[in-house]
């Protein structure tokens, strides 16, 4: 007598499970492009805007540069497109400004999905305390390191030499004090987020308190495109406050944590 034979093994697996066990090499490598694709058209939507501010920024120029050069009074430029260029430059690095709050957004709109719900709400303020503290440091070094620096370097010309700005130098200089005030402000951001993923231990900065503001005058002396004593105190300063103002954070970060 013979066995009616079966439609179906008891043990055999369906063709849907065998698709999504033996998933094909193709479907990974489009994901990971996928990706990447995305993230190209963030970076386009980014770079668009701030096409647009930089055309906000050069019709701004004027007073812009107004704000700009009221410590020294006038500049001079040298060669027919120095000042077009000068205006160009201070367009993009004011855009720049601008729009770093969007820009943030379409990084963290591409960052976001991979994170767990915990991790995004640790994100977010560390985020937003970056982004005030840019501003807060660019403020500061042009409204009170800029004035104070560039009054101090004036007074080694005494009486019997006179300034002459060359206008691409002197607006170079100001927005390197800009940005570099603004990138060294996140201090304390950096010293949390550390913190959070365990490279370094607060108790650890504290012991070693002095060596840190020795190093943070080193950082201001390299970092400050001048070279007086004084526009580097300026940058120091500020951030041996944040530094005492981001151990706080991290501790209070690490207990937390525990």
């Amino acid at each position: 007598m013979t066995e009616k034979p079966t439609s179906e093994e008891p043990f055999a697996s369906s063709p849907a499970e065998n698709s999504e066990a033996e998933a094909p090499p193709e479907e990974q490598e489009m994901s990971f492009l996928d990706h990447l694709e995305e993230l190209r058209s963030r970076i386009i939507r980014i770079v668009i805007v701030l096409g647009f501010g930089a055309v906000g920024g050069y019709l701004l120029s004027d007073r812009l540069l107004q704000i700009i050069i009221k410590p020294v009074g006038k500049l001079y430029f040298f060669s027919p497109p120095e000042a077009f260029l000068v205006r160009l430059k201070v367009a993009l690095v004011a855009s720049l400004i601008f729009i770093l709050p969007y820009a943030f957004y379409e990084l963290w709109r591409f960052v976001s999905p991979g994170l767990t719900p915990k991790e995004k709400r640790a994100a977010r303020p560390i985020l937003l305390t970056a982004l005030i503290l840019f501003y807060v440091g660019a403020a500061f070094a042009l409204f009170l390191a800029l004035p104070i620096g560039v009054k101090v370097l004036l007074s080694f010309g005494g009486t019997t030499m006179e300034g002459l700005f060359n206008a691409t130098g002197y607006v170079n200089f100001v927005l390197i004090l800009l940005l570099a005030f603004g990138g060294l402000f996140q201090f304390p951001v950096v010293m949390v987020f550390l913190t959070q993923i365990g490279l370094i231990d607060p108790d650890t900065l504290r012991k070693y308190r002095r060596e840190v503001i020795v190093g943070v005058f080193v950082i201001a002396a390299i970092i400050t495109p001048s070279v007086d004593f004084v526009t580097q105190t300026l940058l120091a300063v500020p951030l041996i406050i944040l530094f005492e103002l981001g151990l706080f954070a991290s501790k209070f970060v690490s207990k937390k944590g525990r």
